[in-house]
């Protein structure tokens, strides 16, 4: 059986797979197909371990929706994600910006820091597939740091 738990692929017998992960939030659910190559790692969970680290993924999407965050915190978030943490490419700059100015998806929170956290997650939509999970596990992690809340590094990637 194959299940997918914010993105990371869950095998019971303890394997990778190509498969589809299905991402799921607010009833709508759309669809990525995931090339697996030999070259990269992925982490794998127990059935257990991604139950918990649904529930913790949840908790924190809820704190992130709680915090508010004003245009010059979210453009200096933005900056550090750039300059500092080197989380982002320009190109996504530009693709944050737009989705700032019109949005292509109302995430009912305005002005949170999960509102941001989705334009981010938005534009990293064009990454490689060999960087695509870990992008996405440090940009969740910087967030869920930002808004106080603090992130272990167990689900290091490879």
């Amino acid at each position: 059986m194959l299940i997918t738990v914010n993105g990371v692929i869950i095998d019971d017998r303890g394997s990778f797979q190509i498969a589809k992960i299905n991402f799921t939030g607010d009833g709508k659910t759309s669809t990525r197909n995931v090339v697996s190559s030999k070259k990269f790692v992925y982490p794998i969970l127990s059935k257990a371990q991604a139950g918990e680290t649904f529930e913790k993924i949840q908790k924190e999407r809820d704190a992130l929706k709680k915090v508010e965050i004003s245009p010059k915190v979210r453009a200096e978030l933005l900056g550090r994600m750039y300059f500092e943490q080197e989380l982002l490419r320009a190109d996504q700059i530009g693709i944050i910006k737009k989705e700032i100015i019109s949005p292509s998806h109302d995430y009912n929170c305005n002005g949170s820091a999960w509102e941001l956290y989705n334009y981010c997650n938005f534009a990293l939509k064009d990454s490689h597939p060999a960087s695509y999970f870990k992008q996405h596990t440090e940009l969740h992690r910087f967030f869920v740091n930002e808004s106080g809340l603090l992130v272990d590094a167990e689900m290091e990637l490879v």
